[in-house]
Protein backbone atom coordinates (compact mmCIF):
# COMPACT_ATOMS: atom_id res chain seq x y z
CA UNK A 1 0.00 0.00 0.00
CA UNK A 2 2.72 2.25 -0.42
CA UNK A 3 3.81 4.20 -3.17
CA UNK A 4 7.34 3.84 -2.82
CA UNK A 5 9.58 3.65 -6.10
CA UNK A 6 6.30 2.53 -8.30
CA UNK A 7 8.03 4.97 -11.10
CA UNK A 8 11.41 3.40 -11.33
CA UNK A 9 10.65 0.01 -10.89
CA UNK A 10 8.17 0.21 -13.95
CA UNK A 11 10.13 2.51 -16.27
CA UNK A 12 13.50 0.00 -15.66
CA UNK A 13 10.87 -2.65 -15.94
CA UNK A 14 10.05 -1.96 -19.12
CA UNK A 15 13.36 -0.83 -20.23
CA UNK A 16 14.94 -3.87 -19.55
CA UNK A 17 11.94 -5.44 -21.96
CA UNK A 18 12.62 -2.99 -24.81
CA UNK A 19 16.48 -3.59 -24.27
CA UNK A 20 16.22 -6.99 -24.88
CA UNK A 21 13.82 -7.04 -27.96
CA UNK A 22 16.29 -4.77 -29.51
CA UNK A 23 19.40 -6.61 -28.41
CA UNK A 24 17.40 -9.45 -30.54
CA UNK A 25 17.75 -6.90 -34.21
CA UNK A 26 21.17 -5.68 -33.52
CA UNK A 27 23.74 -7.37 -30.81
CA UNK A 28 24.30 -3.38 -29.92
CA UNK A 29 21.13 -1.29 -30.47
CA UNK A 30 21.09 1.78 -30.73
CA UNK A 31 19.15 4.14 -28.25
CA UNK A 32 16.36 5.19 -30.51
CA UNK A 33 15.36 1.42 -30.96
CA UNK A 34 15.22 0.86 -27.46
CA UNK A 35 12.76 4.15 -27.16
CA UNK A 36 10.80 2.78 -29.81
CA UNK A 37 10.13 -0.90 -28.14
CA UNK A 38 9.35 1.18 -25.11
CA UNK A 39 6.69 3.40 -27.01
CA UNK A 40 5.42 0.34 -28.59
CA UNK A 41 4.98 -1.72 -25.27
CA UNK A 42 3.15 1.22 -23.56
CA UNK A 43 1.35 2.21 -26.47
CA UNK A 44 -2.73 3.30 -24.90
CA UNK A 45 -1.15 3.44 -21.44
CA UNK A 46 -2.22 6.41 -20.11
CA UNK A 47 -5.93 5.79 -22.23
CA UNK A 48 -6.12 2.40 -20.15
CA UNK A 49 -4.90 3.62 -16.72
CA UNK A 50 -5.63 7.12 -16.59
CA UNK A 51 -8.38 8.26 -18.64
CA UNK A 52 -10.75 6.43 -17.37
CA UNK A 53 -10.03 7.63 -14.04
CA UNK A 54 -11.83 11.12 -14.98
CA UNK A 55 -15.23 11.49 -14.05
CA UNK A 56 -15.65 9.00 -11.61
CA UNK A 57 -15.92 8.51 -8.14
CA UNK A 58 -12.35 6.03 -6.69
CA UNK A 59 -12.92 3.01 -5.74
CA UNK A 60 -9.28 2.70 -3.85
CA UNK A 61 -6.94 5.30 -2.68
CA UNK A 62 -5.44 6.95 -6.05
CA UNK A 63 -1.78 6.28 -6.96
CA UNK A 64 0.27 9.60 -6.46
CA UNK A 65 0.76 9.24 -10.00
CA UNK A 66 -3.77 8.71 -10.29
CA UNK A 67 -4.00 11.48 -8.04
CA UNK A 68 -1.50 14.29 -9.66
CA UNK A 69 -4.02 12.98 -13.10
CA UNK A 70 -6.74 13.95 -11.64
CA UNK A 71 -5.42 17.42 -10.10
CA UNK A 72 -3.08 18.69 -12.72
CA UNK A 73 -3.60 16.43 -15.86
CA UNK A 74 0.16 15.34 -15.68
CA UNK A 75 0.65 11.93 -17.32
CA UNK A 76 3.68 11.45 -15.38
CA UNK A 77 6.01 8.31 -15.98
CA UNK A 78 3.14 6.49 -18.26
CA UNK A 79 2.83 9.41 -20.46
CA UNK A 80 6.32 9.56 -20.61
CA UNK A 81 6.99 5.67 -21.31
CA UNK A 82 4.18 5.79 -23.61
CA UNK A 83 5.92 8.98 -26.15
CA UNK A 84 8.86 6.83 -26.17
CA UNK A 85 10.55 8.22 -23.64
CA UNK A 86 10.99 11.80 -25.07
CA UNK A 87 13.11 13.70 -22.27
CA UNK A 88 15.57 10.96 -22.88
CA UNK A 89 16.35 10.52 -25.91
CA UNK A 90 15.86 14.67 -26.76
CA UNK A 91 17.49 15.85 -23.57
CA UNK A 92 19.21 13.74 -21.88
CA UNK A 93 21.22 11.32 -24.01
CA UNK A 94 22.64 14.25 -25.88
CA UNK A 95 23.40 16.16 -22.62
CA UNK A 96 25.04 13.40 -21.53
CA UNK A 97 26.91 13.13 -24.77
CA UNK A 98 27.99 16.33 -24.79
CA UNK A 99 29.39 16.59 -20.79
CA UNK A 100 31.39 13.61 -21.94
CA UNK A 101 33.11 14.62 -24.97
CA UNK A 102 33.17 18.05 -22.75
CA UNK A 103 35.78 15.99 -20.67
CA UNK A 104 33.47 15.95 -17.46
CA UNK A 105 33.96 12.63 -15.14
CA UNK A 106 31.13 10.18 -15.60
CA UNK A 107 29.57 11.66 -12.27
CA UNK A 108 29.91 15.26 -13.22
CA UNK A 109 27.97 14.17 -16.48
CA UNK A 110 25.29 12.68 -15.18
CA UNK A 111 24.76 15.99 -12.53
CA UNK A 112 24.96 18.06 -15.60
CA UNK A 113 22.19 15.68 -17.32
CA UNK A 114 20.29 15.35 -13.97
CA UNK A 115 20.20 19.50 -14.11
CA UNK A 116 19.02 19.08 -17.90
CA UNK A 117 16.19 16.64 -16.85
CA UNK A 118 15.20 19.04 -13.91
CA UNK A 119 14.30 21.76 -16.58
CA UNK A 120 12.25 19.73 -18.81
CA UNK A 121 10.56 16.91 -16.51
CA UNK A 122 7.20 16.93 -14.83
CA UNK A 123 8.36 15.90 -11.43
CA UNK A 124 5.92 13.98 -9.81
CA UNK A 125 7.94 13.89 -6.75
CA UNK A 126 7.84 17.57 -6.47
CA UNK A 127 5.25 17.84 -8.32
CA UNK A 128 3.44 15.34 -5.35
CA UNK A 129 5.08 17.21 -2.45
CA UNK A 130 5.51 20.76 -2.91
CA UNK A 131 2.61 21.70 -5.61
CA UNK A 132 2.80 23.25 -8.86
CA UNK A 133 4.58 26.30 -8.09
CA UNK A 134 7.89 24.67 -6.74
CA UNK A 135 8.00 22.90 -9.55
CA UNK A 136 7.80 25.67 -12.22
CA UNK A 137 10.19 27.49 -9.61
CA UNK A 138 12.88 24.24 -9.73
CA UNK A 139 12.46 24.05 -13.47
CA UNK A 140 13.49 28.14 -13.43
CA UNK A 141 16.16 27.40 -11.28
CA UNK A 142 17.48 24.62 -12.82
CA UNK A 143 17.48 26.33 -16.33
CA UNK A 144 19.18 29.20 -14.87
CA UNK A 145 22.41 26.72 -13.90
CA UNK A 146 22.48 25.31 -17.25
CA UNK A 147 22.83 28.68 -19.07
CA UNK A 148 25.53 29.65 -16.79
CA UNK A 149 27.18 26.21 -17.99
CA UNK A 150 26.21 23.90 -15.67
CA UNK A 151 29.11 20.89 -14.89
CA UNK A 152 30.87 22.44 -17.73
CA UNK A 153 31.73 26.07 -16.30
CA UNK A 154 33.19 26.94 -13.03
CA UNK A 155 30.29 29.55 -12.40
CA UNK A 156 27.85 26.28 -13.06
CA UNK A 157 29.25 24.18 -10.32
CA UNK A 158 28.89 26.92 -7.98
CA UNK A 159 25.27 27.26 -8.31
CA UNK A 160 24.78 23.53 -8.52
CA UNK A 161 26.86 23.36 -4.98
CA UNK A 162 24.60 26.16 -3.86
CA UNK A 163 21.91 24.74 -5.44
CA UNK A 164 21.96 20.96 -3.58
CA UNK A 165 22.26 22.57 -0.29
CA UNK A 166 19.13 24.94 -0.88
CA UNK A 167 17.29 21.97 -2.14
CA UNK A 168 18.22 19.33 1.08
CA UNK A 169 17.30 22.54 3.33
CA UNK A 170 13.60 23.08 1.38
CA UNK A 171 13.58 19.35 1.53
CA UNK A 172 12.85 19.49 -2.12
CA UNK A 173 13.78 16.03 -4.43
CA UNK A 174 13.85 15.92 -7.68
CA UNK A 175 12.50 11.96 -7.25
CA UNK A 176 11.35 11.82 -11.21
CA UNK A 177 14.02 13.38 -13.01
CA UNK A 178 16.41 11.27 -10.75
CA UNK A 179 14.69 7.68 -12.42
CA UNK A 180 14.68 9.27 -15.69
CA UNK A 181 18.56 10.19 -15.25
CA UNK A 182 18.80 6.12 -14.06
CA UNK A 183 16.94 5.25 -17.42
CA UNK A 184 19.50 7.15 -19.06
CA UNK A 185 22.30 5.86 -17.96
CA UNK A 186 20.58 2.35 -18.54
CA UNK A 187 20.51 3.33 -22.07
CA UNK A 188 23.83 4.92 -22.58
CA UNK A 189 25.64 1.32 -21.56
CA UNK A 190 23.24 -0.92 -23.45
CA UNK A 191 24.21 1.53 -26.48
CA UNK A 192 27.88 1.28 -25.58
CA UNK A 193 28.12 -2.35 -25.61
CA UNK A 194 27.40 -2.08 -21.96
CA UNK A 195 30.73 -1.58 -20.68
CA UNK A 196 30.68 0.45 -17.10
CA UNK A 197 31.84 3.60 -16.92
CA UNK A 198 34.11 4.56 -13.25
Amino acid sequence: GVNTQKGILLLQGILAAAGAMSNRESKYPAASRILQEVAAICAGLVERELEPLRGRQLTHKPTAGEKLFLEYGVTGIRGEMEAGLPSIGKVALPCLREALAGGLSFNDALVHTLLALMTVVDDTTILNRHGMAVLQEVRSIASQVMSAGGMLMENGRQRIAALDQEFIARRISPGGSADLLAATYFIHLFENKYQAVD
